[in-house]
């Protein structure tokens, strides 16, 4: 019989890509910069091996979004991303093929803006929706789903802040 003070339990699995915030300003204020820098760059990806280290850095940002942005020097990036963000998607090629890195990214991208601060994409509207549209129109069925999502929980938010303002 196994004596259960020496038994081992099986250590859970820790995702490569979950990573927690530097603690240091300065450490978090370069991690910041790479996401930026890296959005930034979206627009300009000339091959194969540029899309898949932007796949890598996206996924990176989608698994650990909810954790950095609640540190506050993470807001300007939400600000700074999103016209970039709407613009590749809005003039970037549309991939039908979900295997294609051109796809997985626009993705990763849409992916990304599911979970946008309401308080940056409410200013953003305008934009948003013709871009949104469009993905639903032309773009792959699984990117349609989720900019389809997208337009459902952005109207959500929208009007329960609608709400919240007038009962105040």
């Amino acid at each position: 019989m196994d004596d259960p003070t020496t038994a081992t339990t099986p250590s859970t699995p820790v995702s490569e890509d979950f990573s927690l915030p530097p603690r240091d300003p300065e450490e978090f204020d370069e991690l910041v910069l790479k996401y930026r820098n890296a959005i930034v760059r979206l627009n300009d990806l000339k091959d194969s091996k540029e899309e898949i280290e932007m796949k890598k850095i996206l996924q990176e940002l989608n698994n650990n979004l909810e954790i950095y942005s609640l540190n506050i020097r993470f807001h300007s990036f939400f600000s700074t991303a999103l016209p970039i963000m709407l613009q590749y998607l809005n003039c970037g090629s549309k991939n039908y093929i979900k295997e294609h890195n051109e796809s997985q990214i626009r993705q990763l991208v849409l992916e990304l803006l599911t979970r946008f601060p309401i308080s940056v994409t409410r200013n953003s509207l305008q934009q948003m929706f013709p871009v949104l549209y469009t993905i639903m129109e032309a773009d792959n069925e699984d990117n349609a789903c989720i900019a389809f999502r997208i337009l459902i929980d952005l109207h959500k938010r929208s009007q329960k802040l609608n709400d919240d303002v007038s009962m105040n």
